[in-house]
């Protein structure tokens, strides 16, 4: 019979892969719709890290299902130990890509407040007329 904690658990990690399951979805459908519309800077970068992210995040809740429900820590805890040490690496590997993203989104932003704020900038006084065909 399964305890309160390892129900928690077991809810928690299917939590963690419907939601990576969502993100995929998610990551899909926004991928399709601005295919023709990426503009200055290309959107593929953050969408593949993100697609990444959300195969870890989905690993990750398949690892504490199988951590609480397969593995038995009282005949090989040296197994134990392994499997919760990977699943910790993944974690901090996963905040690690977060981070990295979130930084990567932020000097996107600026590029491209920097790249709009270029392209609305009234001529120079010194720059000669065009020719309009006069």
């Amino acid at each position: 019979m399964l305890t309160t904690e390892t129900m928690t658990i077991v809810v928690s990690a299917l939590a963690l892969v419907a939601s990576a399951v969502m993100a995929l979805r998610t990551l899909v459908r926004h991928r399709r719709s601005v295919r023709g519309e990426l503009g200055p800077i290309p959107i593929h970068r953050f969408t593949k890290r993100r697609l990444i992210m959300s195969g870890v995040l989905a690993a990750v809740g398949v690892m504490l299902f199988l951590g609480v429900c397969v593995i038995d820590f009282v005949r090989s805890p040296s197994a134990f130990t392994w499997f919760w040490l990977a699943v910790l690496g993944l974690l901090v590997w996963l905040l690690g890509m977060a981070l990295f993203d979130a930084f990567a989104v932020l000097h996107t932003r600026l590029d491209l407040r920097h790249w709009s704020s270029r392209s609305k900038q009234p001529p120079r006084r010194d720059a000669k007329p065009r020719n309009r065909g006069d």
